[in-house]
C-alpha cells in the first residue's frame, strides 16, 4: 500500500514539474512569436539592407560602411519600407555558432572582421582579401584545413595544374600574394565560367 502511495506521489511531483515546465515554455514561445512577427514585418527592408551590404560594402572602411548603411536606412524610411532599426549583418545573416567557430579558428571577434567573414562566405564572387596582418590568411587556412586546402602562389610553375585538379576534386584553393595583374588563364575560374561534365 505504501509503495503504491509513494509511486503515486512521485508521479504527481513529476507531473507538476512537467506542467510548470510547459507553462514556462509557453511563455517563451509567446515571446518568440512576437519577435518573429516583428521580423516578418521588417523582412523586406532587412533583406534589402543585407543584400546591399554583401554586394557593395566589402571594400570600404568600417566608418564608411556605417555611413552607407545609415544612408540606406534613410532611403528605406523615406519610401515607407519597414526594416529593423538595429540592423546589423551579424544578427541578420550570421549564425552565432558558426561565428564562434570562426573565432576559434583565428578570425578576430570584432564587428568588422565578423562582417568580412560573412561577406567572404556568402558572396557569390571570390573574395579578395587585403591582409597585411595575415589574420584572414590564418583564418582561411584553419577553416579549410579539413577540406584539403591547396595553397598556391602565382610564382609556382604548376599553379594551373593545382587549380585544375582542385576544381575537379572539389578542393578549396587559396591563391596567395597576388599582384595587380593576374594570369589570364585564371579568367574562367574567377568569372566562374566552369562547365560541369
Amino acid at each position: 500500500m505504501n509503495t503504491a502511495k509513494n509511486t503515486t506521489e512521485i508521479q504527481l511531483g513529476r507531473a507538476e514539474k512537467l506542467v510548470n515546465g510547459l507553462h514556462d515554455e509557453s511563455l517563451r514561445w509567446a515571446q518568440a512569436i512576437k519577435v518573429l512577427e516583428k521580423q516578418l514585418v521588417n523582412l523586406v527592408g532587412n533583406v534589402l539592407l543585407g543584400a546591399g551590404y554583401i554586394s557593395y560594402v566589402g571594400t570600404f572602411t568600417q566608418n564608411y560602411r556605417v555611413r552607407l548603411l545609415k544612408s540606406w536606412m534613410k532611403h528605406l524610411t523615406e519610401n515607407n519600407i519597414p526594416f529593423s532599426h538595429d540592423f546589423s549583418l551579424e544578427t541578420q545573416l550570421g549564425d552565432p555558432v558558426l561565428i564562434r567557430e570562426w573565432c576559434i579558428k583565428g578570425l578576430p571577434a570584432d564587428n568588422l572582421s565578423v562582417a568580412n567573414g560573412i561577406i567572404a562566405t556568402t558572396s557569390k564572387r571570390w573574395p579578395l582579401i587585403i591582409d597585411p596582418q595575415s589574420q584572414g590568411n590564418k583564418w582561411i587556412k584553419n577553416l579549410e584545413k579539413a577540406n584539403n586546402l591547396k595553397i598556391i602562389k602565382l610564382s609556382n610553375s604548376k599553379f594551373l595544374n593545382i587549380v585544375d585538379s582542385s576544381i575537379r576534386m572539389g578542393f578549396p584553393v587559396l591563391l596567395e600574394n597576388i599582384e595587380e595583374k593576374l594570369d589570364p588563364s585564371l579568367e574562367p575560374v574567377l568569372t566562374k565560367s566552369i562547365v560541369k561534365v
